[in-house]
């Protein structure tokens, strides 16, 4: 499709967008379909351009004034796409750079933390624009995407969160069960934002957001958790000290609880997932 067939009216609305923080879906979509359009025209001219270097061919003048033309059109607006910046570069590569021992063993991966510590400690606006396209022309984009996701305000995510069930097995054949957050037991320091109350396995529970996840699970039904005074809304700090285990598999968790705060949760549960012992 030829980018001129786009409506540039919708897609500067999409940029304006991108600039204040706003991330739709259908509008990411679109941009990223008008800028392979773009690509697309310039590697078409660059085609034409081998094409008369390499056959000793002649062509009227007006075709080569048309290419000329049609060339400066579309890197003035492949310029004006870069200068849009679809998502923060370097939360992401603060991201990639926590976790880097995660990546450790995967040979294609070996650069791409080099890359981000440079990034992180400073670089030319020139390299800065290299590594953005990098990471959004491979598969990297789907680390773009969690970071867009764990960076999203709270206040943006309403009616937008996915909820966590357990996947149905022979006893349980239907999604019905909410899961538990089972990692607040790794102690480790987790951050909570508690969204609504539910119905989980035990008993009434809160649908939470653990580390800053867009997916709510189940605040697991136990007793630290029953015994503390947890307000829809609020944020909170919980950390397994110890647990406690006797005979029939029975074990007891005990949890250090503190009311938190929307910044920690937003800067301090991003390092905590970023780093997380399970991929």
């Amino acid at each position: 499709m030829d980018y001129k067939e786009f409506d540039k009216t919708e897609i500067i609305a999409i940029a304006e967008e991108f600039e204040n923080g706003v991330i739709v879906p259908a509008g990411m979509k679109t941009w990223y379909e008008y800028k392979t359009a773009v690509k697309h025209e310039l590697h078409d001219i660059e085609r034409f351009e081998k094409l008369f270097n390499d056959e000793d061919r002649e062509f009227p003048p007006k075709i080569f004034e048309d290419v000329a033309n049609r060339k400066q059109e579309a890197e003035t607006e492949m310029a004006w796409i870069n200068s849009i910046h679809t998502y923060d570069l370097h939360k992401v590569c603060e991201y990639i750079d926590l976790c880097y021992d995660h990546y450790n063993g995967h040979m294609e991966l070996k650069l791409l933390p080099v890359m981000a510590q440079r990034i992180l400690k400073g670089t030319t606006p020139e390299e800065e624009q290299m590594v953005r396209e990098l990471l959004e022309e491979t598969e990297y984009i789907s680390t773009i995407n969690t970071v867009r996701k764990l960076t999203r305000p709270i206040s943006e995510r309403t009616g937008k969160w996915s909820l966590a069930y357990n996947r149905p097995t022979e006893y349980y054949p239907s999604e019905t069960r909410p899961m538990d957050a089972t990692e607040l037991y790794d102690h480790r320091t987790h951050y909570i934002y508690i969204e609504s109350t539910n119905q989980a396995t035990w008993g009434e529970s809160y649908w939470i957001s653990v580390d800053c996840q867009n997916t709510l699970y189940s605040l697991p039904v136990i007793k630290a958790f029953k015994e503390y005074d947890f307000e829809v809304g609020k944020f909170y700090k919980i950390t397994c000290t110890d647990e406690l285990r006797w005979g029939n598999n029975k074990r007891k968790y005990i949890m250090e609880i503190e009311e938190s705060d929307k910044s920690e949760f937003m800067e301090k549960g991003f390092v905590t997932f970023a780093t997380r012992e399970f991929y």
